[in-house]
C-alpha cells in the first residue's frame, strides 16, 4: 500500500488473481487499475512515485518495473527482497526509500542498491543499467537521513553509516539475545527494535547519528516489529510500531527517556501485519495485512488516530 502524491491510495490486492488498484481519498471507493508491472503473475511488495507521473513497482522475489502513463518503460537487472527473516515472510512497505532523486533498495542478496532516476531515465537504452552496490553485507533493513547518509541494519543489531563507515553492535547486556528487523530515522535519531523470543521481551533502541546508544525501552511481546513510522509533536519523538501480528505500539522519547505510551490491538486470532503507512502524518495511520490467510475473511485495513 502506497500514498500517491495526489492524496488517492495505491494497493495491491489477491482476489483468486493479482491485481493493483486506486482507494478513493474522500469516498474509501477500490477502482482496479492497469499499471503493466506483471502484477498478475506475484505480488507487488511496494509502489513509489516518482515526479507525478513514474511508477515505481517491486515486485514479489522479481524484478522492479518503473511504468509511465501505465507503460513499462524499465525492468530491473536486479531482483528484489521480497521477504524477510522474522515475523512473516511478506515484505511490504519495508526495505525500500525515495529520496529526491535517489532510489534505494535491498536485493536479493540482501545488498543495499542505489538507483540514480534521473540516470536512469535519461538513458536512450535502459535495458543495461544496474544500480550501485552501497553494501555488500548482508542486510536486514536500512534507513537514509535527508542528506543521503544511509544506514544498514543486520539481523544481528550490526548498524553501520556507510557514509562514516562507524558500526555498532545492539548491547545486548541484561537483554539477551535479539533478532532485529526494523530500523528508521527522522532528524538526528535513529531507532531500531530487537525481540528475544525467548522472553517475550522486545527492546526499542534510540541512537544519535555518530551510532550512540541514548535511550532504550523494554515491551512486552512476542512478535517482531514490522515497519515503523517516526514523527515530532510537542517537542517529542514519536515512534508508532507495527508489530507482524495484532499490535502497534506508540512510544515517545523525551530528551534521553523513552517511555511506552500505549499498545493498540488492530487485529486478532492468527492475522498478520504487512505493514503501516500514514494517512495523515503525525495524525492518522493505515494498518494493513491478512485476516488469517486462506480463510476467505477479507484483509486487514484499518486507519487509526494517534
Amino acid at each position: 500500500m502506497h500514498k500517491k502524491q495526489d492524496g488517492h491510495f495505491l494497493v495491491h490486492k489477491y482476489n483468486g488473481s493479482h491485481h493493483s488498484g486506486l482507494i478513493d481519498k474522500t469516498n474509501g471507493a477500490f477502482k482496479q487499475i492497469v499499471t503493466d508491472s506483471a502484477d498478475t503473475s506475484t505480488y507487488v511488495n511496494s509502489f513509489r512515485e516518482y515526479k507525478g507521473k513514474y511508477l515505481i513497482n517491486f515486485m514479489y522475489e522479481s524484478k522492479i518495473y518503473i511504468t509511465e502513463n501505465g507503460q513499462r518503460i524499465f525492468t530491473s537487472q536486479e531482483t528484489f527482497k521480497g521477504g524477510y527473516t522474522g515475523g512473516n515472510n511478506y515484505n511490504f512497505t519495508r526495505n525500500v526509500d525515495l529520496k529526491d532523486d535517489k532510489l534505494y533498495f535491498v536485493n536479493s542478496s540482501n545488498q543495499l542498491i542505489e538507483y540514480d532516476l534521473l540516470e536512469l531515465l535519461a538513458l536512450p537504452d535502459k535495458t543495461k543499467y544496474k544500480g550501485k552496490v552501497l553494501a555488500t553485507t548482508a542486510i536486514i533493513d536500512f534507513c537514509v537521513s535527508a542528506d543521503h547518509t544511509a544506514t544498514t541494519l543486520t539481523n544481528a543489531g550490526v548498524l553501520t553509516n556507510l557514509k562514516t563507515g562507524r558500526s555498532v553492535t545492539v548491547n545486548t547486556a541484561n537483554r539477551g539475545a535479539m533478532t532485529f528487523t526494523s530500523i528508521e530515522q527522522l532528524d538526528n535519531r535513529i531507532v531500531t527494535e530487537g525481540l528475544n523470543a525467548s522472553t517475550n521481551k522486545k527492546y526499542y533502541v534510540v541512537f544519535d547519528e555518530s551510532l550512540n546508544e541514548v535511550a532504550s525501552k523494554e515491551v512486552a511481546g512476542s512478535h517482531c516489529v514490522h515497519n515503523m513510522l517516526l514523527f515530532k509533536r510537542d517537542g517529542l519523538l514519536w515512534i508508532l510500531a507495527a508489530n507482524s501480528h495484532l499490535t502497534v505500539d506508540l512510544l515517545a522519547l523525551n530528551s534521553d527517556e523513552l517511555a511506552l505510551v500505549h499498545t493498540l490491538t488492530v487485529s486478532s486470532g492468527k492475522n498478520r501485519t504487512f505493514g503501516m503507512i500514514w494517512k495523515e502524518v503525525g495524525a492518522e495511520a493505515i494498518v494493513f495485512g491478512d485476516l488469517q490467510h486462506y480463510t476467505g475473511q477479507p484483509p486487514l485495513l484499518k486507519s487509526f488516530k494517534v
